[in-house]
């Protein structure tokens, strides 16, 4: 164990014993918490919190880098789906004078706008900074202005985190940054509804850490300048407000004590409280007069459409049930609990109400309330009795939890749920799905060598799912559970395996289904997305990890067995921090194996995994996220990290040519980022998947282009090359499975010019010369038609249409091999020539 680890470790114990409130349980909070768990230690390891100054600067970074990179990775993506199978949604708004439009924000894919009641959608924010959304807020006044608050309000962890607040002033098709970057989610905004220019914002400020950027702000000049009107403390922000309806200057503020790291989650508290001001902000009390007085979690607010001084809040307790739903008839002057039999609301929330505190209230009907959680339970009576108001979630009629709901009239609202929009006309009895939004979260991808063009993911919260953009509207649920890696057997193509959250790995023969896990100990230390590979010698041949490397000799058949030890630190921090996070062999020696952990660690072995070694000298202190080998040398491996530290420039990328032994940067000018996955395609073409998109290096990481002129900036987990349609294929974090055309990128080497230039079609009677050549190309003949230029590692470095031309100058191209296509009427010439 390195001098870092103890030093942590020491830095850590002092911190926890240093905090004044008890930190809650992780494990009892493991349910939800997980995926974020698993992405924010990811991504801070070994640091105790996220240098949010370093993700700024490298975001910017990312958008300057794209500015300048070349025309051959200037080219879109293309969605391939899915539509049908949904994403998180944080919030839904409709358009004050337009029924028609709708619009929803999602928790990390921006804001998606439909004006046609949801047949089809638009996205509106791509060139945001980020793309969580925590709040979309349209001016009541001028309605063409709309608001969106960035970062997510349900506070799981990274990456879901906001740089400020959002306006429009032309219905979404320009917009400004006004401010509110440090606050970072901002789940409520508010407009005066006699003056535009009064705005009231709810933020939380980062859940990271402890600072008092978070609580309530305003604005009285139109979002120039803001103004912090409630500050409780530097761990608890606002996370709802309301404006009494007839007297604007009666306000309603929830408080709520956030802090969430890999080593701390404080989640309730005695600061949860409701507070109301009676002079638009400028004074502040604390409510009590019926409300809880003791430590509760997270309070969220309704206000009735009959009453102005009636109100609604639902009060969620420390063991993350409800409460209490609260209600005031007198604009918060004395309150009263509604829930006359709590056992009805006995686990409706799931265990975990501080992901939910939502309640809405029917506007023509105050005795109508959903109370918003895994499922929606509605009451006809003001709060006596209790029934479900959709499907339960297991039917999958309608996703599990909820997260926003809006009446749109009496019978028909609108639900945003962690799969997607959901529409009910006939009050709660019949739902359907309205969004066909690309928004599915994969954190992992696979290609089926048997149907090649059709592409299969494993989602958050939403199992493994299998189609393409023909069928963009009907891709099929596969497998269950949070997906992740899926493997086709490519000999037998009734065999595929399955993964599930925490190494659960099951194998399909035909059409029976069974568990895959045999000979892996139950109690092994896992990782929330396990690995799982397929031998490149011998499709019988897998590996998978624990905190130990497991080998299947015989797969689908027999057990899995133990090859290695314990390769973390041990339990340091806790069993979630430490476990293999990656394994790799050997595409040309299959003998040779490595894997890494999510605590720094590297190991290979030499021998099939009798002896392992340590090879983590020359490598940053970060989690390990993917480990590739070269398809041309035996000795050359790559190994890519996560993580930040301000001020910290540490590279991402690492290549060794000795299996180890020694190790150099090759991050060379990307843009610092965590790096999660890699593709080698040669010993000079590398592909990475980013939490800022795709990049390659045609060099060898000398030099890196963010791939595709139309992808935001946003986190993909994994990447692969479809060989058979030429296609590099992302699976994104926020905007579902995307497809690049690799052929604009490479000249593949087993066809040694670019995809699709087929020797047979080539016109044998235009000639070049000289070659080698200094400074000006001649052609045999005058052509009229393109030109084309590929340096030898394929990227595209001229292109022009010719009209009656008998050359073309390259004096700028630097020396070295070229490819040059001419295409004349459908007719392709393909020659090569060297430049001096």
């Amino acid at each position: 164990m390195r001098l870092a680890k103890f030093f942590l470790l020491a830095i850590t114990l002092l911190m926890l014993n240093a905090c004044s409130e008890q930190p809650q349980s992780v494990d009892k909070l493991a349910k939800k918490h997980a995926p974020a768990e698993h992405l924010l230690f990811q991504r801070a390891y070994p640091d105790l919190t996220v240098g949010l100054r370093a993700m700024d600067d490298a975001l910017d970074a990312v958008k300057l880098h794209a500015e300048g990179q070349s025309r051959s990775a200037d080219l879109p993506w293309t969605v391939q789906g899915p539509h049908n199978i949904g994403g998180r949604l944080n919030t839904v708004a409709l358009h004050p004078n337009n029924s028609e439009e709708i619009w929803v924000g999602a928790s990390a894919g921006g804001v998606f706008r439909s004006m046609d009641n949801g047949d089809s959608w638009e996205a509106l924010t791509d060139d945001f900074g980020q793309l969580p959304i925590g709040c979309i807020v349209f001016d009541p006044l001028h309605p063409d202005t709309v608001y969106v608050g960035t970062g997510d309000p349900q506070i799981s962890g990274l990456p879901h985190i906001g740089d400020g607040l959002y306006r429009t002033v032309d219905g979404g098709e320009n917009w400004v940054h006004i401010g509110l970057t440090a606050q970072r989610i901002i789940p409520k905004v508010v407009i005066h509804p006699d003056d535009p220019n009064t705005i009231y914002a709810a933020t939380m400020g980062l859940p990271f850490e402890r600072d008092f950027n978070r609580g309530l702000y305003r604005s009285t000049d139109f979002g120039v300048s803001w103004e912090q009107i409630l500050n409780i403390s530097d761990e608890s922000g606002v996370i709802d407000f309301v404006m009494h309806k007839t007297n604007p200057d009666t306000l309603f503020a929830a408080v709520w004590p956030r802090i969430r790291n890999h080593q701390e989650s404080l989640i309730s508290g005695n600061e949860a409280r409701i507070h109301r001001s009676t002079d638009g902000g400028d004074t502040w009390e604390e409510l009590a007069n019926g409300l809880p007085e003791t430590e509760v979690c997270r309070i969220g607010f309704t206000q009735s459409g009959e009453n102005p001084d009636r109100m609604w809040a639902v009060v969620i307790s420390t063991d993350y049930a409800v409460e209490g739903i609260y209600r005031t008839d007198n604009a918060g002057d004395t309150w009263g609990n509604v829930v006359s039999a709590p056992e009805q609301l006995f686990g409706a929330l799931g265990g975990f109400g501080w992901y939910f505190a939502k309640i809405r209230v029917n506007p023509t009907n105050d005795l109508e309330m959903c109370l918003l959680g895994v499922d929606m339970w509605v009451t006809y009576d003001g709060g006596q009795n209790w029934e479900l108001g959709t499907p339960p979630w297991w039917m999958y009629e309608v996703h599990a939890d909820k997260h926003d709901l809006l009446y749109l009239n009496n019978n028909e609202v609108l639900l945003a749920t962690d799969g997607g929009l959901y529409r009910s006309t006939d009050h709660f009895e019949n739902w359907t799905d309205v969004d066909n939004i690309p928004n599915t979260q994969f954190y992992r991808i696979a290609l089926n060598p048997h149907n090649p063009g059709y592409f299969t993911g494993g989602a958050q919260d939403n199992g493994t799912t299998t189609g393409n953009i023909d069928g963009i509207e009907d891709w099929s649920r596969d497998y269950g559970g949070d997906g992740f890696q899926a493997i086709y057997d490519p000999i037998d193509d009734e065999i595929v395996y399955y993964e599930t959250q925490n190494g659960g790995l099951a194998v399909r023969i035909g059409g029976f289904t069974s568990g895959f896990t045999g000979g892996i100990g139950e109690d092994d230390r896992t990782n929330w997305d396990s690995p799982i590979i397929m031998s490149a010698h011998d499709n019988q041949r897998m590996y998978t990890g624990t905190f130990r490397v497991y080998r299947h000799n015989s797969a689908p058949f027999g057990s899995w067995n133990v090859i290695s030890g314990d390769l973390t630190d041990g339990v340091i921090f806790g069993d979630n921090f430490h476990n293999i996070s990656t394994v790799g062999e050997s595409r040309v020696d299959e003998e040779v194996i490595y894997a890494g952990t999510s605590d720094g660690n590297v190991w290979r072995s030499l021998n099939s995994g009798d002896d392992w070694a340590n090879i983590t000298d020359g490598l940053p202190e970060r989690y390990v996220t993917n480990i590739k080998t070269s398809p041309e040398d035996g000795l050359t491996v790559y190994v890519t990290h996560s993580g930040y530290k301000d001020n910290d420039q540490t590279a991402h990328i690492h290549k060794s040519t000795d299996a180890g032994d020694t190790w150099q940067d090759i991050t060379g000018d990307m843009p610092e980022h965590p790096v999660n996955h890699i593709e080698v395609w040669n010993d000079s073409i590398h592909f990475v998947a980013t939490d800022a998109g795709v990049y390659f290096t045609a060099n060898a990481g000398v030099n890196w282009e963010r791939v595709g002129n139309n992808m935001p900036i946003i986190p993909v987990f994994d990447i692969e090359i479809d060989t058979v349609n030429h296609l590099l294929v992302a699976g994104t974090f926020a905007r579902s499975i995307q497809t690049f055309p690799v052929d604009s990128l490479v000249i593949l080497p087993e066809i040694g010019t670019p995809i699709g230039v087929q020797e047979q079609a080539q016109n044998r009677a235009i000639q070049i010369f000289p070659s080698p050549v200094e400074d000006f190309l001649n052609f045999s003949r005058t052509i009229d038609g393109r030109v084309d230029v590929f340096n030898i590692a394929g990227q595209r470095v001229i292109s022009r249409e010719m009209k009656s031309t008998q050359g073309m100058a390259v004096n700028e191209l630097n020396p070295g091999q070229y490819v040059i296509v001419i295409e004349i009427d459908g007719q392709k010439s393909v020659q090569r020539f060297m430049k001096l």
